[in-house]
C-alpha cells in the first residue's frame, strides 16, 4: 500500500518510508552519503544561492516526518522558513574517506523545521550529502549533486514530479510471492524445498551455482553497536579508460559489470569460507515507471536477493556462466519481480522486525550497490563540473557485513568497500586481493 492522505488531509509514510524511519527512531542506521568532488573550488554564496533554489524546487528536500498527537499516525508535512544556512556546514579537510566515515555518526531528527538531509562542503571543492534514507535514495542523492551543478551554471532544471502511484502495481505482491516469502522465512527447511521442487514457490528452484550449503555469517554474535556507524573502508578507483576496456569485455559476453563485480567478490571471498554467501543488489524501481519519474526524488528502491556458491568459483579462470547466471537475475522480468519486496512490508510490523533483526547476528553477507554513470556536465563548458563521485552507506545494524558501493563520472569510476567491524580479521586481505585481481584482469585485457 502506497502512502495516502487521511481524513485529516494529511499524507501518511509509505511502508517502506515507516520502515526507514522506524530504523532512525530505533538508532539501527544513521544516514548514507552521496559525495561530488567539483573540477573547481565554488564560491560560498553562489553555492548557497544553488542550493536554495534546488530547496524551492524540489519538495522532498523540504519534508520532515512528524507524529498525530492525537492519534499517534505518522505524515509527512513541508518545513517552513527553514535558512540554508541550517542544512549547510562549511569545513576543511584533507582525506575524503575518513570524512565520510565521521560523517556516517549523524543521525537526523524528525518532528523539527529541518530537512531530513545536510550537505558538508569540505575546502570549498568536496560536496558531502548525508541523507536520512526515509524519504531519499542513493539516485535522489545523486540528482541532488546533478542538478546543483546545473544551477551554478545558471542552467534550468525540470520540473518537480513526485507521482508515487505508479509504484503499486509492481510492488503489490502476488499470491505466489507471499506465499514462497512465508514459506522461505517462516516453514521447516525440508517443506520450504519441498515446494521449491514442485516449482510452487519463486527463487527457490535449484542451479549449478546455487548448493544447500548453510550461509556463511561471519559472526555468530548479534552486530556491534555503537553511536558512529563507522565501517572500514577502501576507496578503489578505475579510470576511464581502463574501465572502457573492461566494458568492452564485459559487453561480449553479454553482461553488466554489477555482475560481474558480484563475481569477483565472490571469488575474492571464497579464500575465506566455502559456504554460500547471501547477496543483495539494490534495484532503482524508476525504471519500471513512466520517463517523467526518470529524476524524481524519494524513496524509489528494492533490491534482488541470491544465495550463491563458492565453492564452484574456479581461480584458473573467469567462469562467464556463472556471471551470466548472476546476470539473469538483472534481467526486465526479476527487477519486476523484486519490486514485490518493497510491499511484503505492508505484512510486517515494522519496530518489532527491527527490533529481532538487530538482536541476532546479520542474515546478508554482501550488498553490491551501483549509482551507474551520473551526469557530470564536463562536455557541456560546464564550470563547475562534476569531476568525481562517491557514494558511502554506514555500519547499518540490520544489514550486510560488506557492502560494495559504485558511483562513476566521465572521469573514473569509484568504489567504495565498506565492511562492518566484525570483518576486521579478513579485511585488508579481502580488499588488497579484489584490487589485485581487478588490476591483474585490466592489465590482460
Amino acid at each position: 500500500m502506497e502512502g495516502f492522505t487521511s481524513e485529516r488531509g494529511k499524507k501518511t509514510l509509505r511502508p517502506i518510508e515507516e520502515y526507514n524511519y522506524q530504523r532512525n527512531i530505533l538508532k539501527t542506521y544513521s544516514c548514507f552519503i552521496v559525495a561530488s568532488k567539483l573540477s573547481e573550488c565554488v564560491d560560498r554564496e553562489a553555492l548557497l544561492s544553488g542550493i536554495q533554489k534546488l530547496m524551492a524546487s524540489r519538495k522532498q528536500l523540504r519534508l520532515n516526518v512528524f507524529k498525530d498527537d492525537g492519534t499517534n499516525e505518522l505524515y509527512l508535512q513541508q518545513i517552513s522558513d527553514c535558512s540554508v544556512d541550517d542544512v549547510v556546514e562549511f569545513k576543511t579537510g584533507s582525506d575524503v574517506v575518513q570524512e565520510l566515515s565521521m560523517a556516517h555518526g549523524y543521525c537526523f531528527v524528525t518532528g523539527i523545521n529541518r530537512p531530513l538531509w545536510k550537505l558538508i562542503v569540505v575546502n570549498s571543492q568536496w560536496l558531502l550529502l548525508q541523507c536520512d534514507h526515509t524519504l531519499l535514495d542513493g539516485n535522489s542523492a545523486a540528482f541532488f549533486h546533478e542538478e546543483l551543478v546545473c544551477l551554478l551554471n545558471n542552467q534550468p532544471i525540470g520540473k518537480d514530479c513526485e507521482e508515487e502511484s505508479q509504484l503499486s502495481k509492481f510492488t503489490t505482491p502476488s499470491t505466489r510471492y507471499l506465499i514462497g516469502c512465508l514459506l522461505n522465512e517462516f516453514s521447516p527447511k525440508w517443506l520450504s524445498n519441498w515446494f521449491g521442487k514442485q516449482g510452487k514457490i519463486p527463487f527457490k528452484g535449484k542451479h549449478q551455482y546455487q548448493t544447500d550449503d548453510p550461509s556463511w555469517s561471519i559472526s555468530d554474535k548479534p552486530p556491534i553497536k555503537d553511536n558512529e556507524f563507522k565501517t572500514l573502508k577502501h576507496l578503489i578507483t578505475i579510470e576511464t579508460h581502463e574501465f572502457n576496456k573492461l566494458k568492452s569485455l564485459l559487453k561480449a559476453q553479454s553482461v553488466s559489470f554489477t555482475s560481474f563485480w558480484l563475481y569477483l567478490n565472490i571469488t575474492v571471498l571464497s579464500q575465506f569460507t566455502q559456504l554460500s554467501l547471501d547477496c543483495s543488489i539494490p534495484v532503482n524501481l524508476r525504471t519500471l515507471l513512466d520517463e517523467r519519474n526518470a529524476k524524481s526524488y524519494g524513496l524509489f528502491v528494492s533490491a534482488v536477493e541470491l544465495k550463491l556458491s563458492t565453492r564452484l568459483v574456479s581461480h584458473k579462470s573467469i567462469d562467464w556462466d556463472y556471471v551470466r547466471y548472476i546476470q539473469s537475475h538483472l534481467s526486465p522480468d526479476k527487477l519486476k519481480e523484486s519490486a514485490q519486496l518493497v510491499g511484503m512490508l505492508n505484512y510486517v510490523k515494522t519496530k518489532d522486525y527491527l527490533l529481532q533483526k538487530s538482536s541476532k547476528p546479520r542474515t546478508c553477507t554482501l550488498e553490491i550497490s551501483n549509482l551507474g554513470l551520473r551526469e557530470d556536465y564536463k562536455n557541456t563548458a560546464a564550470h563547475p563540473y562534476l569531476k568525481e563521485i562517491i557514494f558511502s552507506q554506514p555500519n547499518n545494524f540490520t544489514g550486510p557485513y560488506i557492502t560494495n558501493d559504485m558511483a562513476s563520472t566521465s572521469e573514473q569510476v569509484n568504489i567504495l568497500i565498506g565492511a562492518v567491524p566484525e570483518c576486521g580479521y579478513f579485511y585488508d586481505s579481502y580488499t588488497s586481493g579484489l584490487e589485485a585481481l581487478l588490476n591483474e584482469l585490466i592489465r590482460d585485457i
